[in-house]
């Protein structure tokens, strides 16, 4: 496995959970287990001659996944070209489990998709029977209508990444997920190596969703079934509340129920404690509540792609949009999480330093690094 990528992302926890290294991994090693908080090595044993030896598969590797890892690459984000209120009124009807915010995403999914824009997406869904989620390729509307959207509950949207491209042979694929997929998918688009291409020319448009941190999938059994008696089979969607104070759970039955996200933070994957990314900033456009009244939700674009996907969904009558848009609180909650960067930054330094522990003319930079820091804060 990559050195760097066990030892600065996976040991210090800072993993996101993308599944970008997995998707890109040439020699297809890397894999994802149940509620692992990191991708795992396949360990391959080979019998040569009498003797039964573990053969290590990155010898040689291109290290694909160090490059397409968003904890040890920073890209930059656009500015802010349009941030407008929206709402959809074409899925009462044909909808049956997805909140108001994958209900408009599904809008312009399908605006995307009857406009020949794109010919299929990877979205977030859920097997309903035990609740748990799965990174998911759909090519039709009616794929997009029957999927759950957006979930609070974790899975590592880009896995599906390699089946949509080499095996399903799409060629114009639309991308949903938090910021780090986003931004993981954005270095695959950056990316200039040969082998990383057929991804790079595939990707066409990037939807992200506004991002507080995923939770892991022991949340079900532990809480939901165990503290609150909610079989996952009754369940028919979940989403956090308006306020983003609770997540709420809604029963085929109709009956709703609640839960404060200060109780859900012990749930909480590791590696979201480290992201300082609220908004999506690397997608063409991002989606959430934040901002909004009652009813609507908030689309920010950052770029022409962005804005051409917003544009066409309202143009073919998908989605309805206002400009009444709370954009202070907006930037107040980008802020807040921006606030991690610091800590980040910290982090960043520690990783110099252990690298020049191991290499020499490194050294110096990381003490320059760490002296500016420590600068900063005493100002």
């Amino acid at each position: 496995m990559s050195q760097q990528l066990e030892r600065y992302v996976w040991e210090l926890e800072k993993c996101s959970g993308c599944g970008a290294c997995v998707a890109c991994c040439s020699k297809g090693v890397l894999h994802f287990e149940k509620d692992h908080e990191h991708p795992i090595h396949r360990e391959i044993d080979r019998n040569l001659g009498l003797t039964n030896r573990r053969i290590d598969t990155c010898t040689r590797c291109e290290a694909y996944c160090e490059k397409v890892c968003p904890r040890l690459n920073r890209i930059d984000g656009g500015d802010i070209i349009s941030v407008v209120s929206a709402r959809t009124s074409l899925t009462s009807e044909r909808s049956k489990f997805g909140d108001l915010l994958s209900d408009v995403i599904n809008q312009m999914l399908i605006s995307a998709l009857e406009g020949d824009f794109i010919d299929g997406a990877i979205i977030h869904d859920v097997d309903r029977w035990p609740w748990a989620t799965f990174s998911r390729i759909v090519t039709t509307s009616e794929e997009i209508y029957a999927s759950a959207g957006h979930q609070l509950i974790w899975s590592p949207t880009l896995v599906s990444l390699d089946e949509a491209i080499h095996e399903r042979g799409l060629r114009r694929v639309a991308i949903v997920g938090a910021p780090c997929v986003m931004s993981a998918a954005r270095l695959i688009m950056a990316s200039e190596d040969r082998a990383l291409k057929a991804y790079k020319d595939s990707i066409r448009f990037l939807i992200g969703r506004f991002c507080e941190g995923m939770v892991n999938g022991a949340i079900v059994q532990k809480m939901m079934e165990g503290e609150m008696g909610v079989a996952p089979r009754s369940m028919a969607r979940m989403d956090r509340s308006k306020d983003d104070r609770s997540l709420t759970i809604t029963k085929y039955d109709g009956n709703v129920k609640e839960i404060s996200l200060a109780n859900v933070q012990k749930f909480l994957r590791k590696g979201c404690a480290r992201c300082t990314d609220y908004l999506a900033v690397s997608s063409d456009t991002s989606i959430g509540y934040a901002g909004s009244r009652h009813g609507y939700c908030t689309i920010v674009t950052w770029n022409q792609e962005g804005e051409t996907l917003l544009r066409m969904s309202e143009v073919t009558g998908h989605i309805e949009i206002t400009r009444n848009v709370d954009t202070a609180l907006l930037m107040d909650l980008k802020r807040s999480k921006e606030k991690r960067r610091r800590a980040q930054e910290h982090d960043d330094v520690l990783l110099a330093m252990l690298q020049a522990l191991d290499d020499q003319t490194s050294a110096t930079d990381a003490i320059r690094r760490y002296r500016n820091l420590n600068k900063e804060v005493s100002q």
